[in-house]
């Protein structure tokens, strides 16, 4: 039954997501229409709004003019959905597991459509973070100087352009979430995960934030 609650909270998040994306792209406010399908523009009933299962039942097409639902949507809501239902299995704290992954789940979306993202939603979240491990008794001062090591040091990567402003922000976060180490394990997953993906795709510029939401997940896991 938790998994099953988890699952479905995750592929309503992923549906969210999604939707926030494709608005973004075709310059569409997420206040002005409530949802409608992409080739006829009709508002779709709640029942073609459940995720994954209004694409089974409708056999991926929309319910009014027939044509084809992208697949990609009802992807990213299976996708976000395993991903709520690992997390319970989580030995961190799952409130914050959460809340980080939707976070930076957002901040994939805009950094894949803009390669850039908000300021507001990247130091807004960063702060939530850090209030809730100062809660906890997580945040330790000490942390404090040796992250102003590592910022320093990260930055120079900035300036040589191999990290943007806000991959640094996310990185010091995950330090402050998983300590020194697990940092050191995250940027191997990261690099080594964008090597291959530069290779497949022949490019020299990838956003780096999808790469690390994954490595953050996978630290969560282990």
């Amino acid at each position: 039954m938790k998994l099953f609650l988890f699952f479905t909270l995750g592929s309503c998040w992923g549906s969210f997501i999604y939707c926030s994306y494709w608005r973004e792209k075709n310059q569409i406010s997420l206040t002005i229409k409530r949802s409608f399908c992409d080739n006829c523009h009709k508002s779709l009933k709640i029942v073609s709004l459940i995720p994954i299962i209004s694409f089974l039942i409708q056999k991926g097409r929309c319910c009014y003019c027939k044509n084809s639902i992208s697949w990609v949507s009802t992807c990213c809501e299976l996708i976000m959905g395993c991903c709520f239902s690992c997390l319970t299995h989580s030995d961190y704290n799952l409130g914050i597991c959460l809340f980080v992954i939707c976070w930076t789940s957002w901040l994939t979306i805009e950094d894949l459509q803009n390669l850039a993202v908000s300021q507001n939603l990247l130091f807004g979240g960063s702060l939530i973070i850090l209030a809730f491990l100062k809660l906890n008794h997580q945040f330790q001062i000490n942390f404090l100087a040796s992250a102003g090591i590592l910022f320093v040091l990260l930055s120079c990567f900035v300036i040589l352009r191999w990290l943007g402003s806000a991959d640094l922000i996310l990185l010091i976060i995950t330090y402050f979430l998983f300590g020194f180490w697990k940092l050191l394990l995250l940027l191997l997953l990261v690099s080594t995960s964008g090597i291959i993906v530069c290779l497949i795709l022949k490019t020299s510029r990838l956003p780096l934030i999808p790469f690390i939401t994954l490595g953050i997940f996978i630290l969560f896991l282990i």
